[in-house]
Order: C-alpha cells, then structure tokens, then sequence
C-alpha cells in the first residue's frame, strides 16, 4: 500500500521548507509575506528617491560654492600618502568598492597624486575612512568640495536604480553643534541633514527618510574644518566615529590639529597629506591671472619667480592660498613693491601684507551700480570687530540669526516693550472710543488708551523675551526648548502667544483663574502642533487636501474652541457660546497653522534667502495672527455695539496682535534690533545684512549653507588681531 500524497499547505512567515518526498499540489504564501514584499520595495523605492533628491540638492550647492569661491582655474594641487601607515585593521564590516563605471587603477595613486584621484583612493578603502591632512591655506576645503562634486557626478552616471542606491550619496558638513554628553553620532547627522535640507522631511520620501538614509549607510560624510574643534571635543567625536558611524567618513583638517588629538583613533584610515605648491605651479598659475603674459610689472613678478625659486617670495607662494592671493590683491598688476629687496623677512609677513592688501583693494571705489559704496577704513573697522566675536566664540562661520548673542538682550526687551506700549495706545483709544468695546464694565478712549496701552507695555516684555528665548546662550535654556536633533519638537514661542490669547479672551468673559488655566492647556498644545511641517501636497487630490487641512491645527483650534465657547456660552447663552467657539477654534487653528514649517524649497538657503524667507514668513504669520484674531474681537463686539463698531475693534486689534506676533517668530527682526545696538556704539551699519551681502560681492566672505565665513580663515585671524589692537 503506497503512502498518501503529502499536501502542503505553509501560511506565515516562511524562511526555509524542506520537502522530503515529492510535492503534490501548491504552496500558498500569505497575504502576509506578500505584504511584507511590498513593503519592503516601497521602502525601497523611497529610499532611491530620498537619495537622488539629496543628491540633486548637493549637487547644486556645491556648484553654486564653487562659482562663489571661484576654484576654477585653480592651481594644481596635489597629495602624497604620509608615512604613518592605517592604524589597526578596519572595524566592524568592510566596506565594498563603489560602484564606479570606470575605476582608475591602483598604479595611478599608488605614491600620490592629484585631487581628481582622492576619490578613487576613498572608493577603494575597504575601511571606509579617510583623513586628508595639511597645513594652512593647502587647499584641503577645496579637495573636498571638489571630491564631492566628482562623487555626485559618477553617481549620476548609474542608471540602475540599486546600482544608484549602493552609492553613498556625499555631504560635506562642518562638525558643529554636536555635544558628546548629549548627542549620538547619528542623531547629529540626522539633525544636520534635516536642518539643512528640511525636504527629506516630505511623505513622498517616507517617515524619517534623513534617518534611514544614515543608518542604512546611503551617506558618505565628508567633515571639513575638523581642525575647529576644541582638542577634547575633536577626540570625542573621533571616538563616536570609531564607535558608531555605519557610513564612510572623509576628514580635512590640519596636520598639527589632527596630530594632537588622534591618540589611536579612527582605526582602519588611510592618511594623506597635501603637499606644497611646486614653483612652477605656481609660475603657470600666475601667469593666467591677467590673461597670458600680462603687463609689464607682472611679467617681472612671474620671471623673479622663476628666476629665484628659493627666495623668501617664492617660497612664501608654496599654498593655493598665498598664490590665489596674489591674483586677488593687485587686480591692477602694480607689483613692483613685492619685488623690493628686503621688504620681506618670511612667508608670515608675506601672507599679511597680502591680506591687507585684499581687504583695501576690496573696498576701493570701482563703478558698478551692483555694489554699495564703503569707505575702507569703516569697512575694515566692522570687518574686524565681526572677526574678533567669531574667533571669541570659537567658530569661522557667521550665522545671522545668532547675532543676538553679541550684545545684551535688555536693551531690544526694553525697545520692543516701548514699541508696543506706543503701538498699543492710541489702538486701545481706537477699540474702546469709536469702537464701543467694554472689559469689565469700563469704556472710552482714555480708558482704552491707558488699559491697551499698559498690556501693550506687558505683552511688549513677553514677546521680547519670547523672542530672545530662540537659540538662547544659555546650554540649559536650549536644552529645555530644544530636543534631540536641531528640528524643533516644540514652538514655546507661538505656544505663549496662543496662551496668551486664550487666556484673555477667557478670562475677560468669566474669570481670570479659568483663562490662565484655559491658557496653560492651549498654549501647551500650540507649542506642539506649531512644530509640526506642512505635509507635501503631491499629486492626488487626496494628499492635496490633507496639506489643504494642515493649514489649520485643527487640535489647538478644537480645544481653543472649547474654551472659548464654554467662557461666552456660560456668561451669555448657548447659542453666542457656539458662535464664538467656532469663530476662536478656527482663528486660532488658522494661527497654529501658519506657525507650521513648509518643505517645498528643494535646496538649501544661502544666507540672504534664508533672511528673506524669514522676513516672509514672519510677515505672513503676523497678518494671520492679526487677520484672525482681529476678526474674531471685532465679530464678537459687532453683535454687542453694532458692525460699525465691530470693524473698528477688529482694526484696533489687528494692528497691535499682528505686530506682537511678527515680532516674536522673527529672527530678523531681532538681527535688525542687533544692527541698531552695534551701530549706536560705532561696531557695525544699521543695513547689516546688506553690509554681510556686499562683503560677499567683493570676495571678502563666502556663503556656507545659511552662513557666511571669511573667504580664508587666515583672513578672520588676522582681522581679529587688528581689532584687538
């Protein structure tokens, strides 16, 4: 008697079946694995698209960095390995060769070579770490850069979307804001990548794109300027990159730096150093500056080069910085004073009379309607005084929206409280004079004039220091606002504003213990809805609507709306209480809503557009605040004193909520506040940021990402002495 057929049926999970006879009938997978299928592409295709977008981005930054620095034509620059060989075998797993079409071969780079091989040598590391390594002015900003641009580039030759995946997508950040008592390596990078490209946050690429992208090891960091880092910091962060960095990781910084705070880490690198300008490099280099050959002066300067490579000028032109130098301090090539004998004793004093020279030749008056017209002297004044409160802080990059740290905050506290007392007054007279308005049984325009204008005094003091709570000083006042990556997990400062506003619109109607506590509960969830980002519309009509919908905070208006309705409905009748629960939900749904990040920029912001999209925003939300707010007090008082005097409250209400509100989202209205305090002490132009937007027309400072930075960091250093001085 033969056996019975086997009949397999195999639902669940399914990893490994073994079938020991023959096979009659089928093998049923679940709807489960099919939908873990999908998922899995999906996920996938995300990732592929997160990636390309992050690509896109880095690619146009960087071209744009390289037009603003003006790296082409550089002079040629080239690396050797050092001596010191890879420290210890590479941790954890390898990492496999990048995909590349065309990978030069080994022979090319085996001693050294140029910077159009750094890449080559960075996607043949099985450890996946690089160290770059060189003196001052070497060029190590520009190899990176470069090295990037080059990486993108071949990644876009990949048409086959997995191949595309398998190559890190390469960012070139600045180790800054990272606290090893606080942070994890990742969650730093996370951060960074969020801040400076917020559209990773879209649907379209999935929830936390920016984190999948790290920890599935899509990234390749590229860390210039490690070199600026405080030594135990720099140790720290190369332990964390020992430890916890999944991804391959490219460092610049300078030789001596690096040398003081490696102490074994980083195991598995391979080390390279960049080497001096050679001469005649620096000869060919030269000799393009001023077309060919140049007028005569310059034909001298080139044949005293060639003619005594080992003088004190020739060796001091042994760094693309001193040689790019040269080109941008004669413009006119009047040089016969460089080739005076003895006025030079060494490369330093070279390189300082270069620099003085960029600065004076910056500012000397040229025609062009494009450029605004400063005397040398104030220039160089307000260029050092910046210079000396970077270096003070430690850092080489300028960030306009932290300019308030440079002075006291009580001075712009006690400008914006004045502005809103004398703002707030004659609206006050405005709402309880023509406008009819009563609170707690009192009217007319003295009493509107001195009761509007005292909360305008309050709320002036409350919103100045709003405002100074953004990016305060203060590590603990950060830590309490801010939490685990640079995106915000709560707006405190729309948050107090709509607690505010909830609390006297409840408090007025019944009593002021409900309204703080009505206040305390809205403003808290405000805080929370306010951080959240607009949703991308994309394509269908569905997810158009949902980013339709996220216009208003329909939480905070829900809750708002409550309180509000409770207030009216109790001290009234049921009917006002709903009216005007449904009027204030929605105002201050509208307000949250404004408040919202929007992701629809695709590249990051240079720091001119990031101060003008502030402004904007800021703009918008206080006309929202203003709009709605103004409308609810003037619907509310219309059914009370008529419609007359319902669009004048409305007016008299705007005005001053919709200057409070701007007032305390704006970071540039807190940098122009800066502006004034600098100037009435000699420091810097009231026009600040069109100062910063000039400086960076004539060369004397680059954008980096929302930043700027001296064009050299020489540059800072020497300036920053001269102001000490």
């Amino acid at each position: 008697m033969g056996k019975p057929p086997a009949r397999n049926l195999v639902s669940g999970h399914v990893r490994n079946v073994v079938q020991a006879d023959q096979i009659h009938g089928s093998i049923h997978f679940s709807d489960r694995l099919r939908g873990a299928a999908r998922e899995r592409s999906r996920r996938s295709a995300e990732s592929v698209s997160a990636a390309d977008a992050l690509a896109d981005a880095v690619a146009k930054e960087w071209d744009d960095a390289v037009r603003d620095r003006r790296l082409y034509p550089s002079v040629d620059v080239r690396w050797s390995w050092r001596r010191r060989p890879a420290r210890g075998p590479a941790v954890g797993a390898p990492f496999e060769p990048l995909p590349f079409a065309d990978l030069p071969a080994r022979p090319t780079w085996e001693k050294g070579g140029g910077l159009a091989d750094l890449l080559p040598v960075f996607a043949d590391l099985r450890s996946g770490r690089l160290v770059v390594l060189g003196d001052e002015g070497s060029g190590k900003s520009t190899a990176a850069i470069l090295t990037v641009r080059q990486a993108l580039a071949e990644r876009r030759k990949l048409t086959d979307p997995d191949r595309r995946l398998s190559f890190p997508v390469p960012v070139l950040l600045s180790f800054t804001g990272w606290e090893r008592d606080r942070r994890h390596l990742n969650d730093w990078l996370v951060g960074q990548l969020e801040t400076r490209y917020p559209f990773l946050r879209r649907r379209a690429f999935g929830r936390e794109a920016a984190r999948r992208l790290v920890d599935d090891g899509r990234i390749a960091l590229f860390l210039d300027g490690f070199d600026e880092m405080a030594p135990e910091l720099g140790k720290a962060a190369l332990e964390a990159i020992d430890r916890s960095a999944t991804y391959r990781v490219a460092i610049f910084s300078r030789t001596e730096k690096f040398e003081a705070i490696r102490a074994g880490h980083l195991r598995g690198a391979a080390e390279l150093g960049m080497l001096p300008v050679r001469p005649e490099d620096a000869v060919a280099y030269l000799s393009h500056c001023h077309g060919g050959q140049g007028p005569e002066p310059w034909k001298r300067l080139l044949s005293h080069l060639a003619e005594a490579p080992h003088g004190d000028l020739a060796r001091a032109l042994d760094s693309p910085l001193m040689v790019a130098l040269v080109c941008e301090s004669f413009p006119d090539p009047t040089v016969p004073d460089l080739l005076t004998r003895g006025r030079f004793t060494g490369r330093e004093r070279v390189l300082d009379d270069l620099l003085r020279r960029r600065v004076d030749m910056a500012y000397r008056p040229r025609p062009g309607p494009s450029l605004v017209r400063h005397e040398s002297a104030k220039a160089r004044r307000w260029l050092s005084h910046m210079a000396a409160e970077m270096t003070r802080r430690g850092t080489y990059s300028l960030d306009w929206r932290r300019l308030h740290w440079w002075t006291s905050p009580l001075p712009r506290i006690a400008v914006v409280a004045a502005i809103g007392a004398c703002v707030s007054a004659p609206c006050g007279a405005l709402i309880f004079g023509p406008g009819d308005y009563r609170a707690m049984g009192h009217t007319g325009p003295g009493f509107g004039a001195g009761y509007v204008g005292a909360l305008g005094l309050v709320f002036g003091l409350l919103v100045a220091a709003a405002s100074e709570s953004r990016d305060p000083r203060s590590a603990r006042l950060g830590r309490f606002l801010t939490r685990g990556t640079p995106r915000r997990r709560t707006n405190p400062v729309v948050g107090l504003l709509i607690g505010l506003a909830v609390a006297i619109a409840v408090g007025n109607q019944s009593l002021y213990p409900w309204g703080l506590a009505a206040g305390l509960a809205v403003g808290t969830l405000a805080a929370f809805d306010a951080a959240r980002v607009h949703p991308d519309p994309g394509r269908t009509v569905w997810s158009r609507l949902r980013a339709l919908c996220s216009r208003v905070a329909l939480r905070t208006g829900c809750a708002a709306g409550m309180a509000i309705g409770l207030a009216y409905g109790f001290t009234k009748h049921l009917g006002y209480g709903l009216t005007a629960g449904i009027v204030g939900g929605f105002a201050f749904g509208a307000i949250v809503g404004a408040a919202r990040l929007s992701l629809r920029a695709s590249t990051p912001a240079d720091p001119g557009t990031s101060w003008t999209r502030d402004l904007r925003s800021s703009i918008a939300f206080g006309a929202v605040a203003g709009l709605c707010l103004g409308l609810a007090f003037g619907y509310g008082n219309a059914r009370v004193a008529g419609w007359e005097a319902g669009v004048i409250s409305a007016i008299g209400h705007a005005i001053p909520i919709g200057l409070a509100s701007m007032t305390a989202v704006s970071d540039t209205v807190r940098t122009i506040l800066v502006f004034f305090q600098l100037r009435a002490r000699g420091l810097f132009p009231i026009r600040g940021m069109r100062f910063l937007r000039d400086a960076h027309e004539r060369g004397i400072l680059r954008a980096e990402g929302t930043t700027y930075q001296f064009r050299h960091a020489r540059l800072q250093d020497r300036l920053a002495a001269d102001d000490a001085d």
